[in-house]
């Protein structure tokens, strides 16, 4: 029998608390750091016929102005954390550009329910740099880089998913690899642009961060489209893997 819904995620929940108690964070680090996004199991996902993980680089706040000390000091709680999760994923709000492809890929994947995909970020927590459009933690320190691989690898180990959609850029590919295991199978559809492979025999699709601009009109050649092509493209790759894509959208429409 299938675990439930609540027995995975309490399994995600000791995982988080147990890596976070042993990250070795300072002082410093907490009071720079932001709260930490940490993933909470919907029923939707767990019902899909096809699990999507879609990964960006790390957030751009989270809860507020709060810091990761509140939660070491007891003023966010976890089930505050996992509020904010839904609240997210429930918004139907514009937002930017990359909460729109997630929608975007939610239309075209699960029949627009966002709930039904596993959204999470590479880097657990952001580094606030004065900065809101871009905030790059990926150097920040090995402390967070190695407690946001263990939540990353918990994830993975916990909700199985079927495909992996990393809208992080290329420039967060080696992070994947330190976390995930190599890339088997390489094929680059679009030159840092769109690459497939597999990641321990599941499918993988990296990509061009959702904010990246277009090549100006005046490049010649115009090395790169707008984001959203490369998505279209990956999305339509993941119908040919898993065609029961394309039919429980209808099913669910219908």
């Amino acid at each position: 029998m299938p675990d439930s819904r609540d027995d995975l995620q309490a399994r995600l929940d000791v995982g988080y608390v147990e890596a976070l108690a042993g990250a070795g964070f300072s002082t410093g680090h907490r009071a720079t750091l932001s709260l930490p996004q940490l993933m909470w199991v919907s029923q939707e996902y767990l019902d899909t016929p096809v699990r999507v993980m879609f990964l960006g680089k790390e957030t751009n706040g989270w809860i507020g102005g709060l810091r990761l000390d509140s939660y070491f000091d007891g003023r966010c709680t976890l089930e505050q954390l996992h509020q904010r999760y839904r609240n997210h994923l429930n918004d139907p709000g514009p937002r930017g550009a990359f909460t729109q492809t997630l929608t975007h890929t939610a239309k075209r994947l699960t029949d627009g329910r966002r709930q039904a995909i596993a959204y999470g970020n590479l880097l657990k927590m952001d580094w606030d740099q004065g900065c809101t459009s871009h905030r790059n933690s990926l150097h920040y320190a090995e402390e967070l880089r190695e407690v946001s691989r263990k939540m990353l690898r918990l994830e993975v180990e916990v909700l199985k998913p079927d495909v992996f959609v990393f809208a992080c850029g290329f420039g967060h590919a080696g992070f994947v690899s330190s976390a995930l295991g190599a890339f088997d199978d390489v094929r680059q559809h679009v030159p840092q642009g769109l690459h497939e492979f597999k990641l321990a025999g599941v499918p993988a699709f990296l990509l061009r961060h959702p904010q990246a601009r277009a090549s100006k009109k005046s490049a010649k050649p115009a090395r790169f489209l707008k984001s959203r092509v490369y998505y279209d493209h990956a999305i339509d790759l993941i119908k040919e893997l898993f065609p029961e894509t394309s039919v429980a959208a209808a099913t669910v429409s219908s």
